[in-house]
């Protein structure tokens, strides 16, 4: 049986803020009530193998009472959800509405299972200088055009090809506009890199960046780069959570710490929106969210249909090595 309340983390960005406040939350409530919630957050540098620790529990009395998870991992991969989500074990019972922009998009799971408390939105970074006069991206779908053949550079690595974007591109625009995305993307390149060089005029940049909006807000040179929101939404990156209904008793306010207006601002803060309904989100004018789908998430294999997507991007995109 797991001793563990609570075990996951947050986007890699905000873990520093999420471990402070679940320390503070846990013992605020010890405090207050005595009792010591069993947590943990696992760090970077052994995570990969904690995690798979973790989702390798055979009975449901295994596994953490509450999972903080990202993306489109474990949680979603058809063991677990076939051997605990639907059976019933979770069910999110933490009384929560949505900020409008979230509840607009469809992050609310009808079914009250999982429960989005922020996202990681992508966005694209413009190098005017090598753009030029040429015009700008104002969707993803303008970015199958082949006018932008190799003038993207995407948010990840040649060996390790990041799937949420590619993930949004498929389900959007089938596997063709797959194809034709992964023909425009020159090369991948971790999002830290990215803020850095962008705009710096060196050969090795890009005309187009897609990266999580964190990264880009941090790019420093604003007269040669700016962002674009695109028009038909952000693609998100989700951060989930689950709540298992026979402990839900127990573990409500470490739930709440979580999807709560405090951890929601701090989130927000540092360009992870939140869908705490009283958390100013501070996005652009007009800007807007978008979201995989319950339906496609429930009608699709998400480790089997993963590793199509790569399969399908790789092969396209490995004309530029």
């Amino acid at each position: 049986m797991s001793s563990l309340d609570f075990y996951g983390n947050v986007a890699f960005s905000l873990n520093r803020e999420f471990q402070e406040h679940m320390e503070a939350s846990v013992a605020f409530y010890r405090k207050k009530t005595g009792y010591q919630y069993r947590y943990q957050i696992p760090i970077v540098c052994n995570s990969s193998f904690e995690r798979t620790r973790i989702f390798a529990a055979q009975e449901v009395d295994e596994l953490p009472s509450v999972i903080a998870s990202i993306g489109f991992e474990e949680i979603f991969e058809t063991s677990f959800v076939t051997r605990f989500i639907r059976p019933g074990f979770f069910r999110f019972r933490t009384p929560q509405s949505m900020n409008p922009l979230f509840q607009n998009a469809g992050f609310m799971d009808p079914e009250n299972i999982y429960f989005v408390h922020a996202v990681t939105p992508y966005v694209f970074l413009i190098d005017l200088e090598r753009l030029k006069d040429q015009p700008e991206p104002r969707s993803w779908a303008d970015l199958l055009s082949s006018f932008y053949e190799g003038k993207i550079i995407f948010n990840g690595c040649r060996t390790d090809i990041p799937y949420i974007v590619p993930l949004y591109i498929f389900k959007n625009f089938g596997k063709e506009g797959l194809e034709s995305f992964a023909a425009n993307v020159r090369e991948a390149r971790h999002a830290v890199s990215i803020a850095r060089s962008a705009g710096d005029g060196t050969s090795e940049g890009a005309a187009i960046y897609i990266l999580p909006w964190f990264y880009a807000a941090s790019c420093s040179r604003n007269e040669t780069t700016h962002i674009v929101w695109p028009e038909d939404g952000a693609v998100t990156s989700p951060m989930i959570l689950l709540q298992k209904e026979s402990t839900s008793y127990r573990t409500t306010p470490l739930a709440q710490a979580v999807a709560g207006k405090t951890f929601g601002q701090k989130a927000a803060s540092s360009f992870f929106p939140s869908s705490n309904p009283v958390v100013n989100n501070g996005l652009p004018l007009h800007a807007a969210l978008q979201w995989i789908g319950w339906d496609f998430l429930r009608e699709n294999s998400m480790d089997s249909l993963k590793i199509e997507i790569g399969q399908v991007f790789r092969k396209v995109w490995e004309k530029w090595f």
